[in-house]
């Protein structure tokens, strides 16, 4: 969140830190595809993904939904190389989302692992992340509609965080039928 704030600041003396903390995040990703914690990051510098009890599944949801961000608005000003890294980063995130695969009554998660999903499809060209996408906001969609509104934790805190990822996902997804 930081560095996307940094760089939606728009200040140029705000690149170099927003670049510093997108390398410095990117490297402790685990991108190792024989791990099981494969496309997350552990919560703190001090415990890393191997020792967390239980590690948390929804980091690669929340950051590639950052890194998104990053990647969408401000590759150009990031550089080639860093860029390329961010885009990796998100890539390995969103296979992370779709082996978990959560379902629909995990509301904040299942949108945003849905938003990252649908546009790493749109953006890369990955056909296996639009279909995956496309089938899994149905999924969420038909689910909320039959419980008659969104079902985890349907509490005002997690109501708002629903609401920007899906508003977020309005912004950013391109096909109008999404």
């Amino acid at each position: 969140h930081y560095a996307v704030a940094l760089l939606d600041s728009g200040e140029p003396e705000h690149l170099e830190t927003a670049k510093a903390i997108l390398n410095r995040v990117i490297d402790l990703q685990d991108q190792n595809p024989a791990n099981k914690t494969y496309g997350i990051w552990s919560w703190y510098m001090e415990e890393p993904l191997a020792k967390m009890a239980p590690p948390d599944w929804n980091w690669a949801d929340f950051c590639g939904t950052q890194l998104l961000l990053a990647w969408m608005d401000h590759r150009q000003r990031l550089g080639q190389a860093l860029a390329d890294k961010v885009k990796d980063s998100i890539l390995h995130a969103a296979r992370s989302i779709k082996k978990r695969n959560v379902g629909p009554s995990y509301t904040n998660i299942a949108i945003m692992g849905t938003n990252v999903s649908l546009l790493v499809g749109e953006l890369f060209g990955e056909a296996e992340f639009t279909e995956y996408g496309k089938a899994r906001l149905r999924r969420f969609y038909d689910y909320t509609f039959e419980q008659g509104s969104f079902t985890e934790y349907n509490s005002p805190t997690y109501t708002i965080v629903a609401m920007t990822e899906l508003i977020r996902m309005l912004m950013v997804v391109q096909d109008p039928e999404d």
